[in-house]
C-alpha cells in the first residue's frame, strides 16, 4: 500500500511542475512554425519550412531526414 501511496504522491508533484501547453503542436513548442510568437529562426535548418503537420507527408519527412 505504500508503494501505491509513492506513485499518487509522484504523479500530483509532476503533475504541478509540468508546464500547461494549451493545445501547442510539437512544433509551436520547439519554435519551429513561423508566425507563431515562439518562432526561433535559429532552430530552423537553413532551406526547410516546416508546414503543420497535417501539410506535411510521410515522404517528405524521410527525404528531409535523409538529406
Amino acid at each position: 500500500m505504500e508503494i501505491y501511496a509513492v506513485f499518487m504522491f509522484a504523479g500530483i508533484f509532476t503533475t504541478l511542475l509540468i508546464p500547461e501547453t494549451k493545445r501547442k503542436t510539437l512544433e509551436q513548442l520547439a519554435g519551429e512554425v513561423e508566425g507563431t510568437p515562439e518562432f526561433d529562426p535559429s532552430n530552423v535548418r537553413a532551406g526547410t519550412h516546416h508546414k503543420s503537420s497535417v501539410d506535411v507527408s510521410a515522404d517528405e519527412i524521410i527525404a528531409e531526414k535523409m538529406a
